[in-house]
């Protein structure tokens, strides 16, 4: 027999009534303007219907005829109102409901949302309709946790239907705390206090505990399952309740003997006492990380440091598919590797530093031995981060000359008497080759790097300060002919992270875009050349031209070793 918990029922009326009747000038302009040889079989009678000519009830259907030809006459939000003017066709009526219930029947307890509406416009004989259920349902005798949804149930055909047991991994009864707010919030104002209490009724009638419990709604869920299942669970039990699902889990469970600890270690073929005692007491469960930490380091080295076990676990940082390439380890020595792992806990454990980088330079160490060089050496650590980034930089350079080569971009030599001269307090800088691109690439966040073989694009680097500062602006103007006549556009000038530069540097842009333009057309002009150092020691040359559209382009088409393709700083 059910027995009704807690029941909370909200509904909101809105009615709207018209006047059956329109004076001559409120005619919608779509008919009054309307020839005789515009009107077609049908929309006379629809004519005559806005004059109170006819009765609604002989209005036939028109794409002319829509509620904005009613003149509204009053509006009200009374249930009274709602009913009396029901079946009223002069009147637009809407009633929304929200529903929460909370009951027993024999061992299941259930928690119920209702939502939906029912609207009908003004001179329209049909309604619109939606009826919905959520709701979640517990068996307090097995434990069984349910949660399922009826969506759009007025319809047999397009009623949706779903249900689940049993899984933990979406946090249902958050989700479902969510839904009711997001149900009631235009109801009530202490939206939050009405769901906090339909939920509170709904899980003290399950397991007998109060709200003044240090236990979360969805804690005390997944406590009383796990309790009732028989299953053994440490203090951090909850942490566990995004992997337990499916019937491998549940059959490794059964193995061992229902203890969660050893069946999550089981599963992931994690051993020994360490990682057991971590799996105790952590708060997150990175199991990724700690697989590709004792790859990187050896199980033997982690576990010497329980903290470091246990800080690897309840690591936020998540690095997906990325993996420790397999020569790295044959390469490194030890004396590295012991930089290498402050690195890592910089990385993870204090996040001072990009976990991606990090294991960019791995990759850029692992593959610069296998071009060859034998002599570098891991030689950062964790005393000062600009060390890291500053090799992280080198290698990086080192990288790209083996993969491009290295480019030289050939100005003629008034270029830097011109271009460079300072502009009050800042600097501007002539790009020039591989090692300037890409150290402006690094400073700024950007891309600028894969500019260098576009032959339009002269790079400047305008820099506050000095010609060292690192405050800066990364500036790319596009030389072009247009009738003959050699141009000069500013494209594009960001500052640290492609960001948007500060009205201060407005005055500073606008000079060097004078400077540029007398730079161009300054008779010593000439067009840049190019050379690239390829690793092969082969020296490739080129020159460039104005084609026929005006663009500046590489007499050696083939020079561009870098995609070129890309032309928005990433």
């Amino acid at each position: 027999m059910k027995k009704e918990i807690f029941k909370l029922n909200y509904e909101l009326y809105n009615g709207v009534v018209h006047h059956d009747h329109n004076p001559i000038s409120s005619a919608p302009s779509k008919i009054t303007n309307m020839t005789d040889n515009d009107l077609e079989v049908g929309d006379f009678e629809d004519f005559l219907f806005l004059y109170n000519e006819v009765s609604v009830s002989q209005k036939k259907k028109s794409r002319y005829v829509d509620s904005h030809i009613f003149i509204e006459k009053f509006s009200s939000e009374l249930q009274q109102e709602y009913i009396e003017h029901y079946g009223n066709p002069l009147a637009k009526v809407s009633k929304k409901y929200s529903m929460i219930l909370v009951e027993k029947n024999l061992d299941k307890v259930s928690i119920k949302l209702f939502y939906g509406l029912r609207s009908r416009r003004v001179g329209k004989h049909w309604f619109k309709t939606s009826k919905n259920m959520e709701f979640i349902t517990v068996n307090t005798k097995t434990g069984d946790f349910y949660r399922g949804s009826l969506l759009n149930y007025q319809s047999k055909k397009n009623c949706q239907k779903k249900i689940c047991k049993n899984f933990f991994v979406d946090e249902p009864i958050n989700s479902f705390m969510i839904t009711i707010r997001n149900c009631v919030w235009s109801y009530v104002l202490d939206h939050s206090s009405v769901t906090r209490e339909a939920m509170s009724k709904f899980l003290q009638e399950i397991d007998g505990r109060g709200d003044f419990d240090e236990l979360s709604f969805e804690q005390r869920m997944f406590k009383f399952y796990l309790d009732k299942k028989g299953v053994k669970y440490p203090n951090n039990f909850y942490i566990y309740s995004k992997k337990f699902f499916g019937p491998q889990f549940r059959k490794e469970l059964k193995k061992n003997d229902n203890r969660l600890v050893d069946t999550i270690m089981s599963l992931n073929n994690l051993s020994g006492k360490t990682i057991k005692k971590a799996l105790h007491t952590c708060n997150n469960l990175n199991i990724d990380l700690y697989y590709k930490t004792k790859k990187l380091f050896g199980e033997d080295w982690i576990n010497q440091d329980e903290n470091f076990v246990l800080k690897t676990l309840n690591s936020e940082i998540v690095i997906g598919s990325r993996a420790i390439p397999a020569e790295f380890l044959d390469l490194i020595s030890k004396e590295e590797l012991r930089r290498v792992f402050k690195v890592f806990k910089k990385v993870f454990f204090e996040n001072r530093m990009n976990s991606y980088t990090f294991l960019d330079h791995i990759t850029f160490y692992k593959e610069l031995k296998m071009y060859g060089e034998n002599e570098i050496k891991w030689m950062s650590d964790d005393s000062e981060s600009m060390n890291f980034m500053n090799e992280h930089r080198d290698w990086s350079d080192k990288i790209s000359y083996y993969k491009n080569g290295f480019y030289n971009r050939i100005y003629p030599e008034y270029t830097y008497e011109e271009l460079e001269k300072p502009i009050g307090d800042y600097y501007p800088v002539v790009l020039n080759n591989s090692s300037n691109y890409n150290n402006e690439s690094s400073t700024q966040s950007n891309c600028v790097k894969t500019y260098i073989g576009k032959a339009p694009s002269m790079i400047i680097s305008l820099r506050k300060g000095s010609q060292f500062s690192d405050e800066r602006a990364t500036i790319e103007y596009i030389i072009f002919e247009k009738e003959d006549k050699r141009q000069v556009q500013r494209v594009q000038s960001l500052g640290r992270f492609n960001s948007k530069l500060s009205d201060d540097w407005i005055s500073k842009l606008l000079k060097l875009d004078l400077r540029m333009l007398y730079y161009v057309n300054d008779k010593r002009f000439e067009s840049v050349k190019i050379t690239k150092d390829c690793p092969n020691g082969t020296i490739l040359e080129s020159d460039s031209y104005f084609n026929e559209e005006g663009t500046l382009k590489w007499t050696y088409k083939s020079i561009e070793g870098v995609p070129n393709a890309i032309f928005q700083w990433i």
